[in-house]
Order: C-alpha cells, then structure tokens, then sequence
C-alpha cells in the first residue's frame, strides 16, 4: 500500500476514535439523569381536557452506574482505554493488536446492550435513554482498528528506492 493511502487510512481510525470517545462523552456521561431510564405514559380524559401524564422511574446518570454497578465501571473504563491500546498497537506493532483492539470494542458493545436487556424494568413501564452511545461507540471503535493500516516499518526501504539507488551506484561506477 502506498504512503498517502495508509496516511489516509491512518487519518480516518483517528478520526473515528475521536468520533467514538466524544460521542460516548457527550452523549453518555453529559446528558445527566437521562442515560438511564424508564417511563409510562397514559392519557387522562376524566377531565375537560384529556392530559398526557409521564411517570418516570429508575433514573440513572452514567457516573452514578459506574460508582454502583462493576460492570458498567468496566464499560467505561474500556471505551477510555481503548484508544490507549490503539496508540501502543500502532507505535509498537503488537501481532494481532488489531484483531485484539477490534474484539475489545465489539465487546464493549455486547455488554452495554446484555447489562440493558438484563436489567429489571417496573412492570408497564419501557427503558429509554442515550446508553445507545455506548453501543455506538463500540462499534465505531471497531471501525477504527479495520480501518486502519498496518504499522509501517521505518527501516523498510520500498522496491522503488532500492531500484532507484542501485542505478544511481551502477551509474557511478
């Protein structure tokens, strides 16, 4: 692969990890009581105007799932860590740091949306909330590490080059 097309393909996994770890920061830790939680809606016609009423239940902020709940601790801790595993696979070229960086974030994935579909939810109520976020960062994460090019080894010297300077010796002598 030539120098620009991985140069490109390197730019693109940056961008996407900056896309992932903001979207889970915004998104999952910014949005207050509202990253978690579950509400009914019935509609009152007893009076002269019917009223739709909102009962909300079970209101949780990522921060305080992650003081409570190990296993969204570890979520969390991924999606932060991740991009650190990114940055040592890239610098050291670790065998199957790819593969290894793209299964951690699909994992991160399955186990916000089992920790959500295991979750006890008030009987009439529905789960709602912005732990979505979580979900699509895992997945763009995973896009980062197919997306991006194989470490280049500095010492390498491409068949172009090596042609170039054997004419250049054979020439001189």
């Amino acid at each position: 692969m030539d120098r620009s097309r991985a140069g490109l393909r390197f730019g693109w996994s940056v961008a996407l990890i900056v896309l992932a770890v903001g979207v889970a920061a915004a998104w999952g830790f910014g949005r207050g009581d509202r990253f978690l939680y579950q509400d009914r809606y019935w509609l009152d016609e007893s009076g002269l105007h019917p009223t739709v009423h909102v009962e909300r239940a079970d209101n949780q902020t990522m921060l305080a799932l992650v003081r409570s709940e190990t296993a969204w601790a570890v979520v969390a801790a991924s999606i932060l860590l991740i991009p650190l595993w990114f940055v040592a696979w890239r610098r050291t070229g670790i065998a199957g740091g790819r593969w290894i960086g793209a299964a951690w974030s699909v994992s991160v994935a399955i186990a916000v949306v089992v920790l959500v579909a295991a979750r006890p939810v008030v009987p009439g109520m529905t789960l709602h909330g912005f732990y979505g976020s979580f979900i699509a960062a895992g997945i763009v994460l995973t896009a980062a590490f197919v997306v991006a090019p194989e470490r280049r080894d500095d010492d390498a010297i491409e068949a172009i080059t090596v042609a170039r300077l054997l004419r250049r010796h054979r020439a001189s002598t």
